[in-house]
């Protein structure tokens, strides 16, 4: 086995030098996943992960090799300090393709586990794509089962169909009658914010597989925070509420994010209708007004990224109707920390 060199990674105190350093790593891993996407500029590398909320506890260590210059792999392990999923930690393990295979993940992730096992986590979370089978093959070796598989998409925006957003829209219009969209570019109003992050609970109600997660308890606070890293990073946030005139109530909502530095790309966020106010037409309205606004005020983007369950249907047959179109699997993994122990601690 290599003698590599581990030392600690404080995301929130580090220099700039060391965080361009892991930068590179980072780009590096990306480029593996997504080939021909623009690199993510160093800035907003920076300012996501210089800003990670403070209900959010972090843990990192880096590696170095013999010889070589930068960092070789990387480790990161957080959890929810807030106390929900009070028995779940995230863990990701990066490694340049390289030094895979001799021994580095084992000792990073054992690390990440042992790290866990002290503040009582007792189960692991991580990822991988379909682009890089070195972190699926990594997985299966570690006996890890299969939580969830996302469906990862893209909309090419050349091709979409204007007339289907229009028929949509008319379509809202006349189903819909009694309520209102509201947009809120980058804001979240002070006024609503109360409202807006129950209405935001309405995303448990998605597909979650064989996960062994709770529900996400939103709050003002953590929608707060969570947007301070969004504009940390860069970002843009746009996002389309459906309002039901007569009561007032925040009832669904669609949103996009955009990032001036990479302005090709936009990333679809969430969209979720209170299941009282279904088969209203709601959410293709919501994804249709937010659509138009982006051919018309982003003529330079041409790709919209996002994830749906491979199991939810309902919203599936919306982005396919629209054209999204199969881009990669994200995998979501789940171990149990005394699991990863035993198997890290093999030779």
């Amino acid at each position: 086995m290599m003698n590599y060199e581990l030392e600690p990674f404080d995301l929130r105190s580090a220099d700039d030098a060391a965080f361009r350093t892991l930068w590179e790593l980072d780009e590096a891993m990306r480029a593996e996943r997504m080939p021909d996407d623009p690199p993510v500029p160093f800035e907003t590398f920076l300012g996501r992960y210089r800003n990670v909320p403070d209900y959010y506890q972090v843990w990192d260590l880096v590696a170095r090799a013999p010889g070589e210059d930068g960092f070789v792999g990387w480790v990161s392990m957080s959890y929810d300090t807030s106390g929900q999923n009070a028995h779940l930690a995230s863990v990701d393990i990066d490694i340049r393709p390289q030094h895979r295979r001799k021994g580095l993940g084992r000792r990073l992730l054992r690390l990440a586990a042992a790290q866990a096992q002290k503040v009582e986590r007792r189960l692991l979370l991580g990822y991988s794509y379909s682009q890089v089978p070195a972190g699926v093959a990594f997985a299966q070796a570690a006996e890890a089962k299969t939580g969830l598989v996302e469906r990862h998409s893209q909309l090419v925006l050349a091709e979409l169909d204007r007339e289907l957003l229009r028929d949509w829209q008319a379509r809202a219009a006349e189903r819909a009658v009694g309520f209102e969209l509201l947009f809120w570019d980058h804001v979240y109003p002070e006024e609503l914010i109360v409202p807006f992050a129950d209405l935001c609970e309405v995303m448990n109600s998605a597909p979650r597989g064989e996960l062994d997660v709770e529900d996400q308890h939103v709050t003002p606070e953590k929608l707060r925070a969570w947007h301070k890293n969004v504009s940390a990073s860069g970002q843009r946030s746009w996002t389309v509420v459906a309002r039901e005139q007569a009561s007032g109530n925040l009832v669904g909502f669609n949103e996009l994010f955009l990032n001036p530095a990479r302005p090709t790309i936009i990333g679809q966020g969430a969209t979720g209708v209170r299941p009282a106010y279904r088969n209203l037409g709601l959410g293709r309205w919501l994804k249709a007004d937010n659509l138009e606004r982006v051919l018309q005020e982003r003529p330079e983007a041409r790709f919209i990224r996002t994830d749906n369950a491979e199991t939810n249907a309902a919203m599936l047959a919306i982005n396919v109707a629209l054209g999204f179109r199969h881009y990669m699997d994200v995998t979501i993994w789940q171990l149990e920390t005394a699991q990863a122990l035993a198997f890290s601690a093999e030779r």
